[in-house]
């Protein structure tokens, strides 16, 4: 069956704008994500939400801190490990890992938003042991 030109037209309309709308809600969710997070950069405590309209994040623990202490002499620098928590709304929680060392992944892109560790302080001492609430971790949020 052979259809008319302008039924043939008026489908490709309506079936490219089906897959671009798509692609416009994405990025829409992603440019009202942005503006709700205030770009920049965050110092967090663990177990403590950061929270904006449709989007927390949360450290949820800080792991395997093997930092050189800045009073010793070490062949390697070390790495601390955090754990995140991303809830967007509407959407199921994303749990991912940054860390201190660049031999490792300091930064991941989710919806187009780029989350980079940057910090975890207090830095360990050979004399002392940083007690857990005592980390402040920070991390830049952006594109």
């Amino acid at each position: 069956m052979k259809m008319p030109i302008p039924v043939v037209a008026v489908l490709a309309v309506v079936l490219s704008a089906c897959s671009c709308s798509s692609d416009s809600d994405t990025t829409l969710e992603t440019e009202m994500l942005m503006e709700s997070l205030e770009k920049g950069v965050i110092v967090m405590e663990p177990g403590e939400d950061y929270s904006r309209t449709g989007f927390r994040l949360r450290v949820d623990s800080v792991m395997n801190d093997s930092r050189c202490p800045e009073d010793v002499y070490c062949i390697w620098g070390g790495n601390v490990e955090v754990a995140f928590n991303l809830a967007l709304s509407g959407r199921p929680d994303i749990p991912f890992l940054l860390n201190t060392n660049s031999s490792f992944r300091r930064d991941t892109v989710i919806q187009g938003v780029r989350y980079k560790l940057i910090d975890v302080s207090p830095y360990p001492r050979s004399d002392s042991q940083i007690e857990y609430e005592d980390y402040r971790v920070t991390v830049s949020v952006g594109e």
